[in-house]
Order: C-alpha cells, then sequence, then structure tokens
C-alpha cells in the first residue's frame, strides 16, 4: 500500500474561491474568530505580508522512503519550495508520516512570529492491522460536540476509506490540534476548529485548511492511493472510409 497526501499552499483569494465553490464558505462569523480582529495595529500588515509569502509544498509519503511504490503522480525533491516526509514505524505497529503546521522555515516556510511553531499535526498514517479506528467526522458547525463523543461503541465510528472500503488496507488522513480552543484560529473547511486536544479529525481529498483565520495560510489537501484509478480517454476509432464505387 502506497499513499501520498500533499499540503498545497494557498492564497487567500484562491482558499475563498474553492471554499464557495463547495459551499463552504461561511455565511456568518463572529470577527474574532477570524484573528485579525485581535491583533494591534503594527501587527495587521505582518499578518498580510505572512498570508502572501511563498510557501512550501509538504508531502507526506507511506511507507518508507526505501520502499515506495511509484504513485500516478511523481514525488518532488526536497528543497526550498518543498518539504518531502517519509513514514515511520511506530511501537504500537502503526505507520505513519506526520507534520506539525506552525511557523518554521525549515518544514512550511512560516515565519511570522504571531505563528506558533506547532498549531496542530497533519497525519498520514496505515493502522495496525485488523486494529479499530476511531475517527471524527467534522458534520456540525458546532464541532466542539464531535461525532464520537456521542457513543463509545468504536465499531459505528469506524470512518472506512471511500477508495478501498477497508481500514485494514486504506491509508487515513486526519488532522490533531496542538493548541487548545481559544489558543488558536484553525479552519478546516470553512468551519473553526474548536476540537479538544488530541482528538483526530477526517480530512479529505480537497479539503481547506487554514492556520490563520477562514483564508489565512490555507493549504489545499490533495490524497492519493495507489488503488486510484484514472480513466483513460477513449480511443477513437478510425472512420471506414467509403469506397468510390463510381464507374468511369
Amino acid at each position: 500500500m502506497t499513499a501520498k497526501l500533499v499540503l498545497l499552499p494557498l492564497s487567500k483569494s484562491e482558499s475563498r474561491k474553492l471554499l464557495k465553490s463547495s459551499g463552504n464558505y461561511p455565511q456568518k462569523f463572529e470577527p474574532g474568530q477570524e484573528g485579525i480582529a485581535n491583533l494591534p495595529t503594527a501587527e495587521l500588515e505582518k499578518a498580510e505580508q505572512a498570508c502572501k509569502r511563498p510557501r512550501k509544498t509538504i508531502t507526506l509519503i507511506l511507507p518508507k522512503e526505501n520502499n515506495i511504490i511509484e504513485l500516478d503522480d511523481e514525488i518532488p525533491v526536497r528543497d526550498e519550495n518543498n518539504e518531502v516526509i517519509y513514514s515511520k514505524k511506530y511501537e504500537d505497529g502503526s505507520e505513519a508520516a506526520r507534520v506539525s503546521l506552525g511557523r518554521s522555515s525549515k518544514t512550511t516556510g512560516i515565519e511570522w512570529t504571531k505563528i506558533s511553531r506547532a498549531i496542530c499535526e497533519v497525519s498520514l498514517y496505515k493502522p495496525t492491522e485488523g486494529g479499530k479506528v476511531v475517527i471524527d467526522l467534522l458534520d456540525s458547525a458546532d464541532n466542539e460536540k464531535l461525532k464520537s463523543d456521542t457513543s463509545v461503541d468504536y465499531d459505528n465510528n469506524k470512518k472506512t476509506s471511500p477508495k478501498s472500503g477497508d481500514n485494514d488496507k486504506a491509508a487515513i488522513a486526519s488532522l490533531g490540534m496542538r493548541k487548545s480552543t481559544g489558543d488558536h484560529y484553525v479552519w478546516l473547511d470553512g468551519q473553526l476548529i474548536k476540537a479538544p486536544l488530541g482528538r483526530e479529525i477526517e480530512i479529505q481529498d480537497g479539503s481547506i485548511l487554514s492556520l490563520f483565520g477562514v483564508t489565512g495560510l490555507s493549504y489545499q489537501i490533495k490524497l492519493y492511493q495507489d488503488d486510484d484509478k484514472k480513466k483513460s480517454p477513449k480511443k477513437k476509432s478510425p472512420k471506414k472510409r467509403k469506397l468510390n464505387t463510381h464507374k468511369e
């Protein structure tokens, strides 16, 4: 099983356009939830510059570097524009590629000091074989009370991959907060994250993750798995030539 998750940096206008086209741009929200309203005047210009400054594209890869099966898109080279992170094996037998998002010239390219070094963590992982997977769905405007808070039935909270349908084989992408509610302005698909620390939230292909307000310091999630199949264009059948039956 091979999988790749790409965090593609977006400008504020690109992020707004994608959120509106998907119907996820919020109709109403409190100004304080954006973060900008809470900044001193001297920081406003710095905030705008931080959002305009180039950031790195981040790629998470499963499995380890020495066991790669090529995906549809090639894996980028780690350089000043790209950060590439390969998975590691953990003590519980799981395998994961993880990245902390925040202020880091090496990993994200974000240098604005008002952004913490680790606001949240994005993970791409393969659970242990036969293990149960608990992952929350961000399906409510008030996501402080997430889906799995209502039940302890882990089987009912098991989220299967829409691509493979088998959690023992599919890679799972998730977001975990490293700052408590009220200490961050992270939004996912047009919703301010209110999930408690340590709670994993599902990330889907095409999701928009913003680190500072609805559209500030945002990324589009691109998720690829080795069982993704692209439709090949249909071959055009050659036209039959008409025989010339005219007799001279």
